[in-house]
């Protein structure tokens, strides 16, 4: 027969074990929900959208779009992205100016990103010509994290959570095994 002690062992060892089970869940879950850093991401690269006026001869600050959906910034922007994605700027600056041209030449307002690059979009007004690339001031610039594929961020996490949880059970169970050893000992 179990004797008092032996049960009240066996409470305390389950006690200790659900403890430590939601200490753990606690550490993995507060850790999943940190912002990512870009450079821990796989396959992320930096882009800059920039934006000039030719006709004032001055940055301009603008809306991005990305994928038809507003980013909620302005240019100067930098984004970490993973893929490739569609990036649209509106037809007028904020003085009138109509959009001219991108600085690779792209004549479209929206331009196609899939590397790395500072793409510049200028405005000027009518006859106005684009200044090449190498006349567009360099300003410093803000980030932001966008993912095309939240699988590729999220799955760090969840290694991380199932070695916890593996560990967690491995624990237990080593638990377990000395009090059944030290029930039939004793």
């Amino acid at each position: 027969m179990i004797n008092r002690l032996q049960i009240a062992d066996k409470k305390r060892v389950f006690s200790i074990a659900t403890l430590t089970l939601l200490l753990v869940g606690t550490l993995v879950l507060g850790l999943s929900l940190r912002p990512v850093k870009a450079a821990r991401v796989g396959g992320a690269y930096g882009l800059t959208i920039n934006a000039y006026c030719v006709t004032e001869g001055a940055v301009v600050n603008v809306a991005i779009i990305m994928d038809g959906l507003p980013t909620g910034y302005s240019t100067p922007h930098t984004f970490v992205i993973l893929g490739t994605h569609n990036f649209t700027m509106p037809g007028t600056d904020a003085l009138g100016h109509p959009f001219k041209q991108w600085n690779t030449g792209e004549t479209s307002t929206t331009i196609v990103v899939t590397v790395p690059a500072t793409y510049t979009a200028y405005y000027g007004a009518e006859g106005a010509q684009a200044f090449p690339d190498s006349l567009t001031p360099q300003y410093p610039v803000g980030g932001t994290i966008v993912s095309s594929n939240s699988w590729e961020l999220l799955a760090p996490r969840l290694l991380l959570a199932a070695l916890a949880t593996l560990a967690i059970a491995a624990t237990i169970a080593v638990l377990c095994i000395k009090l059944r050893r030290a029930h039939k000992a004793g």
